[in-house]
């Protein structure tokens, strides 16, 4: 899967598609992230564009999560090729059941939308109206989380998210042949901390009733 993000000029978003293109040019899914700041008829014109130039499938936020008949309305007008995909941002089962009948795909957050047992609820609701689910961020997390999900479609693999989680952790997931392989011998999220090298980032702030709250991140067993 190859992602493309728009820039910060909202006139102009096929410059960040095109871009993408030149480094990728040959993705085996290609994916379009619009952000919530576009209108339905921009998100629209945008869906053909993106389908018919660039061969895009995926269209994630063509307008906000907030507007569900949008999304419906690109979901139902635009190509026969593109997906519309939504529910990165929810955290409430509410979030997810009002994009169900809106998108082709719902995505979830499982570090957002309340842990395993808020994923497995969404996942249900999913189910029950036929929509697959698809995995958004966090992988070291989504690998082991959403292997309770039946509908999974697949799961988002950000580089920055996966250079981080090698850095804090053992037991990070590793892809092979496209899939993340978990490993059985370890109990949970399959995730050791890697406290000495996580200790410099460390946020011990104290103050008193008129400062800030404390924020401390301790261990297990720590006093």
């Amino acid at each position: 899967m190859t992602a493309f993000a728009p820039g910060t000029d909202r006139g102009r978003p096929g410059t960040a598609t095109a871009s993408g293109e030149e480094a990728y040019p040959s993705p085996l899914w290609t994916n379009r992230r619009q952000g919530p700041g576009s209108s339905r008829k921009q998100a629209l014109s945008w869906a053909h564009r993106f389908c018919d130039e660039w061969g895009v499938e995926r269209f994630e936020e063509s307008v906000s999560s907030a507007d569900p008949d949008g999304l419906r309305l690109v979901r139902d007008r635009g190509p026969a090729g593109l997906e519309i995909a939504a529910g990165e941002y929810g955290f409430v089962l509410r979030d997810f059941t009002e994009l169900l009948g809106a998108v082709g795909c719902l995505q979830a957050d499982v570090t957002r939308c309340g842990g395993i047992t808020g994923l497995l609820e969404v996942a249900g609701a999913a189910a029950a109206h036929h929509v697959d689910v698809s995995a958004h961020c966090a992988p070291a997390v989504t690998a082991h989380a959403f292997r309770g999900v039946r509908r999974l479609r697949h799961a988002e693999y950000f580089h920055d998210h996966v250079r981080i989680e090698h850095r804090a952790f053992d037991g990070v997931t590793e892809v092979r042949r496209g899939r993340l392989r978990c490993d059985p011998d370890w109990p949970g999220l399959g995730l050791r901390v890697r406290w000495p090298d996580v200790e410099p980032f460390r946020v011990d702030a104290q103050g008193g009733a008129d400062g800030p709250a404390r924020r401390t991140a301790s261990r297990p067993g720590a006093r």
